[in-house]
């Protein structure tokens, strides 16, 4: 049997990993000497919270440690044969290379875990796949994965598909404002200070492991709908006819309604999934971002 496992960059909503039944590992989230597992002790909404209410201090984020690695891979190491771990670009986390190293260290917990078990020297292998991408675009290429579990594809064969679709994804973000990415350090004093005198609202690009600005518009609305021009001319439909959706916010709320209905590709709504935009990105961007994946030609 073959595991999928990713990690809580991802953003994947939790009824789609229990339909694809994929696992997901935390990332640590600090903040005011408090320490938080990302989806496990703290939600999205306290996240948000968080940001907006902090002043001096802000949280940050943390990948699993090599020991979180080794926890979670030796209790799927009873039930799979093969994990599939596939996690956010290794330019911007040590994530990947956490999971990595916990391969090599964890080597015989996870060899006598399966012989106390079953009984029997069969073998085991764990692949990990750096998606080259953050939030809903590692959630993208990990449903990509399970789906083809589901579809009965070996494992190196669903590793081979991801790494070629790997540097093929985009993943587009629209800020509401320049406080948090000034915050971050991504704009300068001037620059904050002159887009916020003109409205300018920029247009965050995340492709081949690193994030760029795309473009600078007048208006959220404006930056929005460029992100819906360049997705509907860009997507590779026959190789992922999918496209993740996402909101640092609630996601009742009228503007990704709107954005949701602006970006289906069929009619029967099975084209998308929806989510929250967590932590690792909205540190940056800050709530009420949305935000796009596809697949690019």
């Amino acid at each position: 049997m073959i595991c999928v496992l990713t990690d809580s960059t991802c953003d994947l909503p939790q009824q789609v990993c229990e339909k694809y039944n994929i696992h997901v590992i935390p990332i640590h989230v600090f903040y005011d000497n408090e320490t938080f597992l990302d989806g496990v002790t703290i939600g999205n909404d306290q996240f948000y919270s968080i940001l907006n209410t902090a002043k001096d201090k802000y949280p940050y984020t943390e990948p699993p440690t090599v020991e979180d690695f080794i926890s979670i891979y030796e209790k799927l190491s009873v039930d799979y044969d093969q994990i599939i771990s596939i996690h956010v670009s290794s330019k911007v986390s040590l994530t990947c290379e956490n999971a990595r190293k916990a391969i090599v260290r964890g080597r015989q917990k996870y060899f006598f875990s399966r012989y106390r078990i079953k009984k029997n020297f069969d073998t085991f292998a764990i692949y990990v796949v750096d998606s080259q991408s953050v939030s809903i675009g590692n959630g993208l290429l990990t449903i990509r994965a399970a789906q083809w579990v589901k579809k009965g594809l070996e494992a190196e064969e669903i590793v081979n598909r991801l790494h070629g679709l790997a540097s093929k994804v985009s993943v587009f973000v629209a800020p509401k404002n320049l406080s948090f990415l000034r915050r971050s350090k991504r704009v300068g004093a001037l620059k904050f200070l002159i887009g916020n005198l003109l409205g300018i609202s920029p247009v965050l690009c995340f492709q081949n492991g690193t994030m760029d600005l795309y473009n600078s518009v007048r208006g959220v609305d404006r930056a929005v709908n460029l992100i819906v021009e360049k997705t509907k001319t860009d997507i590779d439909i026959p190789s992922c006819p999918l496209i993740g959706i996402a909101r640092s916010g609630n996601l009742k709320d009228a503007s990704i309604r709107k954005f949701i209905r602006a970006l289906r590709i069929s009619n029967n709504g099975n084209d998308q999934f929806v989510s929250q935009i967590g932590a690792t990105i909205t540190s940056h961007t800050g709530p009420e971002s949305l935000a796009v994946a596809f697949v690019r030609k």
